[in-house]
């Protein structure tokens, strides 16, 4: 379950998947949204502090993580198309040069 919600090997504050990110969003404003609800001060700054580690900073490093995430889905599948579509038009009858 830690590798589902590991950070990426690329993006400061990317994840491996967008559907971890996204739930890391939910818990970090439901965190946020019951932080400003306490009353109580211990209360309230530990739902704060739960929320940014939830989210891996601010609302905005949140956002900036999910676009670099949806970054890396969309290079790795234009890499992956490229890869297919390249294998697609070899001709494995061809002859080969040995140069």
């Amino acid at each position: 379950m830690r590798g589902f919600f590991a950070r990426s090997q690329c993006g400061i504050f990317a994840s491996r998947s967008v559907t971890a990110h996204l739930l890391r969003g939910i818990a970090g404003i439901v965190l946020l949204a019951w932080a400003l609800g306490q009353t109580h001060p211990a209360l309230t700054v530990a739902g704060v502090l739960g929320a940014v580690v939830a989210l891996r900073g601010c609302p905005m490093c949140w956002t900036v993580g999910l676009l670099e995430t949806i970054g890396q889905r969309l290079l790795a599948w234009r890499v992956a198309r490229s890869k297919k579509n390249l294998l697609e038009h070899v001709d494995p009858l061809a002859p080969r040069s040995t140069v």
